[in-house]
């Protein structure tokens, strides 16, 4: 029609019904191309709109009462010598507005479970890699805007416990070796990278969720895999820091254990604890105290080497003050001190070598200045 003030004609195409019976199918397809041609194309499109909203597309199935209600398959054919072809879903451009959204939502349910959504790469069986999956959020390039985010959360459970995340790379072959997996900010040329938080949730009357970081064991001949916490260098400012707190309690506070790991005939695992070096500076301290209390007992500092079975000498205890090449200062000082006491006697201090056997000696103790040459 001419007439603005009115609508063109409708098309419809329906299938006859069946009083008790299946209604009629509808079928829309090109035919089957000769060996050496390709089969039809086919479009389903609205019109175009120069001042109004374009003509909306709606692929439904109808809905069932009492019985499954029908299925949607968007699927296209396979190619034997070829590649297959692809589907893409894709919103259109604007010039001026905000972009439109894409949406994919499984079904909801009264009293089953809820549909599932999933999202695979294809596989293959030939000499190929299997297909990736990527998810990416759109980027923008406006300074004054971000780019867009990506957030992935499992559902609520309205009196239970809510959904599982799960991130993981699937068991390597008999030969290869497992996916590996990078969790990594963006970088940054001048402002600040992304940081990265691992938190658990707060509880409120049950106990808070732990955070467990561990490398997979190593059955065979393998070595177990290493863990490295590393801050990263700088070249102006000062470097970062790496700070490990137990938690606070009401009662008793949370420890905090650094143990070398064991090892049934071999040597174990030392631990090293070291400052920082620096070519012209002062190198880094190393401070282990005991706790300070302000009305109880402070905390006691023990420094123990290991004991020996039969056959080895026990570990042995050194503690030794840096040296010098500059003739203008001096060797570190060792310095053994106890504590003081606001109005009672100061703390003692012994030194003395263990008792003997009934066979053997006790240890010599010896008392030394050093030499000096001139």
């Amino acid at each position: 029609t001419t007439a603005s003030k009115f609508v063109g004609g409708d098309v419809s195409v329906t299938s006859g019904s069946g009083a008790s019976s299946t209604s009629g199918h509808v079928s829309v397809s090109s035919s089957d191309a000769a060996s050496a041609g390709a089969s039809g194309w086919m479009l389903l499109s609205t019109g175009t709109a120069s001042s109004g909203v374009s003509g909306s597309v709606s692929v439904l199935s109808g809905a069932s009462s009492s019985g499954t209600a029908g299925s949607i398959v968007l699927s296209t054919g396979s190619g034997t010598k070829s590649v297959s072809g692809s589907v893409l879903v894709r919103v259109g451009s604007t010039t001026s507005g905000s972009g439109g959204s894409v949406s994919v939502e499984a079904g909801s349910t009264s009293s089953g479970s809820g549909g599932g959504v999933s999202v695979s790469g294809g596989s293959t069986s030939s000499e190929g890699s299997g297909g990736s999956v990527t998810v990416g959020a759109g980027a923008t390039t406006a300074s004054k805007f971000v780019g867009g985010d990506v957030s992935v959360t499992s559902g609520s459970g309205a009196s239970s416990t809510s959904g599982h995340v799960s991130v993981s790379s699937s068991d390597a072959a008999s030969a290869g070796a497992s996916g590996w997996m990078l969790l990594s900010t963006g970088t940054a040329s001048s402002g600040v990278s992304g940081s990265m938080s691992a938190l658990t949730g707060d509880a409120t009357t049950g106990g808070a969720g732990s955070i467990v970081l561990s490398t997979g064991a190593a059955s065979g001949l393998g070595a177990a895999g290493s863990i490295s916490i590393r801050v990263g260098a700088t070249a102006a400012a000062n470097g970062g820091s790496v700070t490990m707190n137990a938690g606070f309690g009401a009662s008793v506070g949370g420890a905090v254990d650094i143990n070398g790991g064991a090892s049934t005939s071999g040597t174990g695992g030392f631990v090293s604890i070291t400052g920082g070096t620096t070519g012209s500076g002062t190198g880094g301290s190393v401070v282990i105290a005991g706790g300070i209390s302000t009305s109880g007992e402070a905390g006691h500092v023990s420094i123990n080497s290991g004991d020996s079975g039969s056959g080895f000498d026990g570990g042995d205890l050194l503690l030794d003050a840096g040296s010098t090449t500059d003739t203008r200062y001096v060797g570190g000082i060792v310095s053994v001190v106890s504590g003081s006491g606001a109005s009672s006697s100061s703390g003692h201090t012994t030194v003395a070598t263990a008792d003997a056997a009934s066979a053997g000696a006790s240890g010599w103790m010896l008392l030394s200045t050093g030499t000096a040459s001139s």
